[in-house]
């Protein structure tokens, strides 16, 4: 049945039977007679054109994916429930005998959301609910944490990866222009690459498998010659095989005087551009902290830090591949914090978004406190009891010069890049003083000391950041970044680790449905028990023990 419409009202055969049914309330009923309709049609009309028969009602088809993913449901399985469950049916302000939708409808309209650049307008819209409610008031403090998640796509070895990306390019082949393809191949290809890989049919000797793998190489560069020169190139150039293929190929290959050879690994690219299956061209492969490797992405979650009687909401989510630093992504939250005018005075996370870069923009762009441990100084002078770090000598930033412990004056001051392509300034102590020097042992290992540090705003920002962690009030002010770990945890259990689709903008879709559905769980379990849901907290914690 289509919804070209919404009810303002649930119908009343349906509010009827559904107070009969669920007596002592439901999150469904509780989230509609609170909220209403969360999503309007009106706010999606722009994925739709205005030409043809009508749509689907796209505001209730939003909040069918998030009630799907709240559930952990497969899109055959939501569309049933929307005929067949009378709580969906009042959230929905269906009448009783609506039978449900089609399941490829809830496909169409994530492929809608994604081309029309509209995923994080479902976060937006259950955001200004809340605000109109009166739910979002505090926004003194905010929390974020990542977790990462694993791509739909299995992750493959060196000659799975080349076999894989060849053998689906030649199945569009296939499909396209059968004939042609007949002309370009023979019954080796038709053997080779038209069932899967197994790996007993591979080569046992290292060096046979290099040459497996080059054969397969070789092979890629005929295809790729015969299809530069076909009538297809065009048509098929933009193909999500075909790109896959010809990029794995840049990546894996190289030919010299007519032959084709593997790349060295220090030739490869670098992990961050480097394609790890050819099903997700965005997913990289992460290796962090050495808990084991996978290909996949970043879920950057935000929330507002509350008290126990006020709501926490998620505020934003961001999603990146995981060759993606922590500090990279952090500009981009606070930004779209800004944006939906949820600007918090301080911003709690680890050390892993805590930079001088992000603690002078912080402050400086966007007018927020980041708040979290910052980097020490790793130098052999600071581990020493004795020795000369950093903090020993004196800047004096208008006269561009340095005072060395043993008050003696630097002999040059320049402005450099650093690798990591940021302002610095190196200093150098002149020679003459430092080779006679006493105190030489403390101060450097070479013949003169040279000194490499910020820009003076970052400079100062780090030091600020740095002595104010050694403060007791940083512990605790800290301490309530720790409650995140809960919100990570609950994301977890309603999206799971790995991604349900393929590719960056489809995981996305997938974290922003993830926060909506913590968001109307968390308000629903609020208004039902009267407090908002919490992270665990073991008895013994409680216990007034001396």
């Amino acid at each position: 049945m289509k919804y070209q419409w919404q009810n303002q009202a649930v119908p009343a055969k349906t509010a009827e039977l559904a107070k009969k049914v669920f007596k002592k309330g439901n999150r469904y009923l509780k989230i509609r007679d609170e909220l209403g309709i969360v999503f309007t049609n009106e706010k999606f009309k722009h994925l739709f054109s205005h030409q043809g028969r009508a749509a689907e009602a796209p505001g209730n088809l939003a909040i069918i994916l998030v009630m799907q993913h709240l559930e952990g449901l497969s899109d055959r399985e939501a569309a049933e429930q929307v005929g067949a469950r009378i709580d969906w049916k009042y959230m929905l302000g269906l009448e009783l005998e609506d039978e449900g939708i089609r399941h490829q409808i809830l496909t169409e309209f994530r492929e809608r959301l994604i081309k029309g650049e509209s995923t994080d307008l479902l976060l937006d819209e259950i955001l200004q609910c809340f605000r109109e409610k009166g739910w979002l008031k505090e926004k003194k403090k905010q929390r974020t944490d990542a977790t990462y998640i694993v791509s739909a796509g299995r992750r493959l070895k060196r000659i799975e990866l080349v076999w894989e990306a060849l053998s689906k390019a030649l199945e569009v082949c296939a499909i396209q222009a059968p004939r042609w393809l007949e002309k370009q191949i023979d019954e080796r290809w038709v053997r080779q690459y038209a069932r899967p890989l197994g790996w007993r049919e591979l080569p046992n000797k290292e060096e046979e498998r290099e040459k497996y793998g080059q054969q397969i190489g070789e092979d890629g560069c005929y295809l790729w010659h015969c299809l530069l020169n076909s009538p297809f190139y065009e048509e098929w150039y933009d193909k999500p095989e075909i790109e896959a293929w010809r990029r794995i190929w840049v990546q894996q290959y190289y030919q010299q005087d007519g032959q084709v050879f593997w790349r060295e690994t220090s030739e490869s690219p670098p992990v961050a551009d480097r394609i790890s299956t050819p099903y997700d061209l965005d997913a990289r492969y992460s290796d962090k902290k050495g808990r084991g490797g996978h290909v996949g992405y970043q879920i950057h979650l935000t929330e507002t830090v509350t008290t126990q009687k006020q709501l926490s909401v998620v505020t934003d989510v961001t999603t990146r591949p995981t060759s993606t630093t922590d500090n990279q992504v952090l500009p981009l939250i606070q930004r779209k914090l800004v944006a939906r005018e949820l600007t918090p005075e301080t911003h709690l996370t680890d050390a892993g978004y805590v930079d001088a870069p992000n603690l002078v923009q912080s402050r400086e762009e966007f007018g927020i406190d980041l708040f979290g441990p910052a980097s020490t100084d790793s130098s052999w002078q600071k581990k020493q009891a004795q020795g000369y770090d950093l903090a020993h000598f004196k800047i004096d930033w208008e006269q561009r010069q340095v005072i060395c412990p043993e008050n003696q004056l630097s002999s040059s001051w320049h402005d450099r890049v650093s690798t990591r392509g940021q302002p610095i300034v190196q200093v150098k102590m002149p020679s003459r003083i430092c080779k006679p020097c006493a105190a030489r042992a403390l101060c450097t290992q070479a013949s003169v000391r040279t000194i490499v540090f910020r820009q003076q705003t970052e400079y100062e920002a780090l030091a600020t950041a740095r002595a104010r962690q050694e403060t007791a009030e940083f512990g605790q002010l800290y301490a309530a970044r720790s409650g995140v770990e809960g919100l990570v945890s609950q994301a977890l259990a309603i999206s799971t680790r790995r991604s349900r689709y393929m590719g960056l903008p489809k995981t996305h879709l997938q974290a922003v449905l993830t926060a909506v559905a913590i968001n109307l769980h968390r308000a629903a379990q609020w208004l039902l028990s009267g407090h908002r849901s919490r992270t665990r907290r073991s008895p013994l914690l409680a216990l007034n023990v001396t």
